[in-house]
């Protein structure tokens, strides 16, 4: 496996229209990419729903020279794929499956995917990964033709996905799942455990700082996470994908991002790799 370079990284940040930050302002900033959000809040989110709220917005982040890195689709109760309901799943599938056409034609090449709501009783956890596999399977195969990656999210407390082990159980649904490591989710191991236990399955990332108790989403540097050991991981990966930020943007602004990547972390990884 070939390490990357972290200093070739692009560097981004999750955007929702629905929030106060601007496209402008994140080129403006200096960042490279977004990650485009889609509230499970939205009026309408079929296919024709989605053309009409965000197109819009795709068209801007491409006249603004910002790349579309990711969508991250809808979760929560309504749109869990874990739902052992299979009607109801099947229901939530169609969904998703129109999501991914509209993603398709604006060439966007991933999509993050939450692998159920919870809480997840002890009781049921084994039928909730079975049911999320198959959804999972069905979801890479529709994906295939239109040449997107479907990246699991790790989650935290009883979600599925809250460790490498069980991640790898999911995503062995089929050979063309990924993987986006959300390091402020995990609870039950470090970041960079999970980053070397997933390899180059990692097709994103989810960058923000925690407490290691709940997730925060706090800026790099406010939490516990030794973000040394977590970039060198990733570059031991070969990780070539955006290095995606997902802070809370009402406590901190894209030129705050950018300070954070070029005068802390990147230095701290600099100094560890001599």
């Amino acid at each position: 496996m070939k390490r990357s370079n972290p200093v070739e990284w692009k560097v981004g940040t999750s955007y929702s229209p629905s929030g106060t930050l601007t496209l402008s302002e994140i080129k403006e900033a200096g960042l490279d990419s977004i990650e485009l959000v889609i509230s499970r809040n939205e009026t309408d989110l079929s296919y024709e729903g989605l053309k009409g709220r965000f197109n819009s917005y795709i068209q801007k982040a491409h006249e603004l020279g910002l790349e579309v890195w990711s969508v991250h689709l809808p979760f929560g109760k309504d749109w869990d794929i874990s739902s052992i309901d299979l009607e109801k799943r099947n229901q939530i599938l169609e969904y998703h499956f129109e999501w991914l056409r509209w993603v398709s034609e604006w060439n966007i090449n991933q999509v993050i995917i939450h692998p159920s709501y919870e809480p997840i009783p002890d009781n049921e956890r084994l039928e909730r990964i079975k049911a999320c596999k198959s959804s999972l399977h069905l979801l890479a195969e529709k994906a295939k033709p239109l040449d997107i990656h479907i990246c699991v999210e790790d989650l935290p407390r009883t979600c599925l996905g809250n460790t490498s082990e069980e991640m790898k159980t999911l995503i062995d649904a089929h050979k063309d799942l990924r993987v986006c490591s959300d390091v402020n989710h995990l609870l039950l191991e470090t970041p960079e455990h999970f980053i070397k236990e997933l390899g180059d399955k990692i097709a994103t990332v989810h960058i923000s700082d925690y407490d290691g108790v709940d997730e925060r989403h706090w800026l790099p540097g406010e939490g516990i996470i030794q973000w040394d050991r977590v970039i060198s991981a990733l570059a031991q990966s070969g990780y070539e994908g955006t290095f995606m930020f997902e802070v809370k943007m009402d406590k901190c602004s894209p030129r705050q991002l950018v300070d954070c990547w070029k005068d802390n972390l990147l230095i701290q990884y600099k100094r560890a790799d001599k």
